[in-house]
């Protein structure tokens, strides 16, 4: 490097460009300030090296000079974080530090003139003008100064963030605070002025900073004072016959060395942080004592202590997780606590006590966690107390109440949280008596529906007639259990909503819901509803939503429990308001696949005198005089004809003979009991018609003597003739009665007999043509056979074509003669 020439001045300091240091493909020095002993300072660049490997100065030109012309010890250079423009120059010389803040702005002369410019001049000649300095004692201090930087290991763009300088009074140091800082301003935050020793002409020559230490090397002994505290902390003789003449740090690998004229020794620093918990705790800067913590032991005592000073301090709800966390006895914390009446302090030190176990300590946190759930519901009566006092008669609140109001929905909330959280270290049953006792249903029916207890929220709600609220949970949650525990007192008060929900749900068994039907059909309210039929006439109905669930039970969800359908039928068979045709269509759609006993049901229907269902079941198991016998005792002679028409439809009309038991079924009737078992002949189909005809004929001419409707009975059917009433009624009383029925019924026989006679007639006179006809046709059809039997005779009796008389006569003769032949015979011998 060629010599530069300074013109007798000393160069005492030299700033380096950071540059070099994060770039070694550059070559250029970039801008370097040089410090020298009558205080000015220098700006230098050094250009890359030429072919011959020399470097060559790209410009050096003087850029500042401090007022008390002292030699500058050190110049340091530092960029604001986040603006590396933002320029922070450091300035020390025995007695003053100055602060230099300002902008360095990139120039282009070098473009253009071929002449380099210096970066700082016009950084110093503008905001150097009036520096912030600061001067602290004599001339006689070295005026060290250094800088750390605490993430430099990561960035070496990281801006420092302490400083140490060595005065004639001792060494002043602290930590800097970068913000919107203008130039005058200085960035130092906190500093203190710890003396060397108590030695006044102790001085220091070096200096260096550690994150939490200052190491100066004074007289030969290298100490080591804390930069929390101020305290001495280390303090011993450099072993080495040389004194010492500076002490260096390694930014890169963290080392410190001492060096000598001829030797270098390292200082070798552990554990720095072990006492640092203990001075911030001093300084009852607890979180940064927490930050250094290295054992739980460590933790503990910071806890309590802030804890404690939180207490002292009348900060009760931040002691109290202070408290949790420093492994403090409940029982003495929680006393604390209620001694001060403060509620909710004890609540924060329990939860946080309770978030700070595990599983193992399950015992301890069930017994915490009722604790708390018990807090809980004190702190929200209290909050309805509030709201209760600040109501007005006319409803309206003031600020308390308004803030109780709030604050309630968020204690409520929270509680909820915290009962979602722990609730596998809750007993139900003692949380939900609990619960109860202090009356809070929604927290209670929250707590029922972490548990899936919907029962249990179903019985609460009826017990608030919320029927509303019981059926929706009914709907979505509910099981069968909880359908036939409770559908007796819903169905009285939402028989359509329940039946509803009961449609859609399918797994339920409708047989033990039928106490509830039974308890409904007792005290219902029916709702009327007034359709219109086909003839115009108006007819009230009643909406039985009972009724409207079995239907769809039995004929859609085909349910076959004979329980459900004895209960249908006799729903249908004893009330009033239902019409028989109900029960005829249950009695149709399960005529040929029974469900119930059919003893049963003709049971209910002569029970409830339903006379037409009855005579359908008799009908329908063959039992045809019985359903006669029983229409004509109702007087309905309609209904008895009609079992006749039954018995001619039926194919096999003995097909159900045998399906009720042979216990004879009897009517309400008594002594006018009809007997079901019937021992049917092998007679026809008619002659039982006729029989069940005659049964009604001689109803109508005994019982009612209607001789009218005896009569029209003959038109009915062609089974039943005039001579058969007779015998009914041989003896008239007053043949006037019948008289113009007899004649009309003998003219109307007569008709028909000379329609038969003229019939008949008609078809003699058919019958001779058709005679006449064949005859003829017989006749030709003779005279062509006589014909072709005589051709065929001929054509017998004509000589064979192939065969002839010869052939004819010669049959029995050889066809080889052995006497004559014998030699041709011979020939053909092998």
């Amino acid at each position: 490097m060629k010599h530069i020439k300074l013109e007798g001045k000393v160069l005492t300091t030299v700033s380096w460009n950071k540059s070099i240091y994060e770039s070694f493909e550059d070559t250029n020095s970039g801008p370097i300030l040089l410090g020298l002993d009558d205080g000015k300072i220098l700006e230098i660049e050094l250009n890359g090296s030429d072919k011959s490997g020399k470097r060559t100065i790209k410009y050096l030109q003087q850029v500042y000079q401090i007022y008390n012309l002292e030699p500058i010890v050190s110049i340091n250079v530092e960029s604001f974080p986040g603006r590396q423009n933002q320029k922070l120059v450091f300035i020390t010389s025995p007695s003053r530090m100055y602060q230099i803040i300002g902008t360095i702005y990139s120039t282009n002369d070098d473009s253009i003139s071929n002449k380099a410019s210096s970066k700082y001049l016009n950084f110093f000649t503008v905001f150097g003008n009036k520096p912030n300095y600061l001067e602290i004692g004599e001339a006689k201090g070295s005026g060290s100064f250094c800088l750390f930087t605490k993430y430099q290991e990561y960035s070496l763009d990281s801006s420092a963030n302490s400083f140490a300088w060595l005065t004639s009074n001792g060494v002043y140091f602290g930590s800097l605070s970068y913000g919107s800082h203008q130039a005058g301003d200085s960035v130092i935050e906190s500093a203190n002025l710890i003396p060397y020793s108590d030695n006044p002409d102790d001085l220091a020559s070096h200096v260096l900073l550690t994150e939490f230490h200052v190491l100066v090397l004074v007289n030969n002994h290298i100490k080591a004072i804390s930069r929390l505290n101020g305290d001495i902390v280390y303090d011993e003789i450099i072993n080495s016959p040389e004194p010492a003449t500076q002490i260096l740090h390694d930014s890169t690998k963290k080392t410190y060395w001492i060096t000598t004229a001829t030797s270098i020794i390292e200082i070798l620093i552990t554990d720095e942080i072990k006492d640092v918990w203990k001075i911030y705790l001093e300084k009852l800067n607890f979180e940064s004592a927490l930050s250094y913590c290295q054992t739980e032991f460590q933790k503990t005592m910071v806890y309590r202590a802030q804890a404690d000073f939180y207490f002292e301090t009348n900060r009760y709800l931040l002691s109290a997780g202070s408290y949790a966390k420093s492994k403090a006895v409940v029982e003495e914390i929680a006393l604390k606590f209620i001694n001060k009446n403060d509620i909710n302090s004890l609540k924060t030190f329990l939860t946080t006590k309770l978030s700070s176990l595990t599983k193992k300590d399950s015992t301890q946190m069930s017994i915490l966690a009722t604790w708390v759930v018990e807090i809980y519901l004190v702190i929200l009566g209290n909050y309805d107390e509030k709201i209760l006092v600040g109501t007005h008669k006319n409803g309206s609140m003031n600020s308390t109440a308004l803030d109780a109001v709030v604050e309630l929905k968020l204690s409520t909330d929270e509680f909820h949280a915290f009962l979602d959280s722990y609730n596998t270290y809750l007993d139900p049953k003692n949380i939900l008596d609990l619960i109860s006792s202090h009356g809070r249903s929604d927290s209670k029916n929250y707590y029922a529906f972490l548990l899936k207890d919907y029962s249990f929220i179903i019985e609460e709600h009826l017990l608030r007639s919320e029927y509303n609220e019981s059926l929706e949970v009914l709907e979505k949650y509910g099981k069968p259990s909880d359908f036939y525990k409770h559908s007796t007192q819903l169905i009285k008060c939402h028989p359509k909503r329940l039946v509803d929900i009961l449609i859609r749900r399918r797994n339920v068994d409708p047989s033990k819901l039928i106490p509830a039907f039974i308890e409904f059909e007792k005290s219902y309210s029916q709702q009327t509803i007034i359709t219109s039929n086909k003839e115009g006439s108006t007819q009230i109905m009643k909406c039985n939503h009972v009724v409207r669930y079995l239907d769809f039970v039995i004929y859609h969800a085909n349910n076959r429990n004979k329980s459900v359908h004895h209960y249908y039928f006799n729903l249908f068979a004893k009330s009033k308001q239902a019409s028989e045709l109900s029960l005829q269509k249950y009695l149709d759609h399960f005529q040929h696949d029974h469900v119930c006993e059919l003893d049963y049901l003709l049971a209910e229907c002569l029970k409830y005198n339903r006379i037409a269902s009855a005579a359908f079941i008799y009908s329908n198991l063959g039992y045809y005089e019985d359903a006669v016998d029983l229409s004509l005792m109702s007087g309905d002679v309609e209904l008895a004809i009609m079992q006749t028409t039954n018995l001619r439809n039926s194919s096999d009309p003995l097909s159900n003979v045998g399906l009720l038991s042979e216990t004879p079924l009897v009517s309400t009737g008594g002594a006018n009991a009809i007997s079901s078992v019937q021992m049917f002949s092998s007679e026809s189909t008619n002659e039982r018609e006729k029989r069940l005809w005659t049964k009604i004929a001689t109803y109508a001419l005994i019982t009612c003597e209607d001789y009218n409707l005896a009569l029209s009975l003959t038109k009915r059917t062609n089974l039943l003739k005039i001579k058969d009433l007779i015998k009914l009624q041989p003896s008239f009383v007053n043949i006037d009665l019948v008289r113009e029925s007899l004649c009309t019924s003998l003219e109307e026989q007569e008709q028909e007999i000379k329609t038969l006679y003229m019939d008949m007639n008609e078809s003699m006179k058919n019958a001779g043509v058709v005679k006449i006809e064949d005859s003829k046709k017989e006749k030709e059809l003779i005279s062509s056979e006589v014909k072709v039997r005589k051709e065929l005779d001929n054509l017998v009796a004509r000589e064979c074509i192939l065969c002839g008389e010869t052939n004819v006569k010669s049959i029995g003769v050889p066809l080889v003669d052995i006497d004559k032949d014998y030699d041709s015979i011979m020939s053909w011998v092998l």
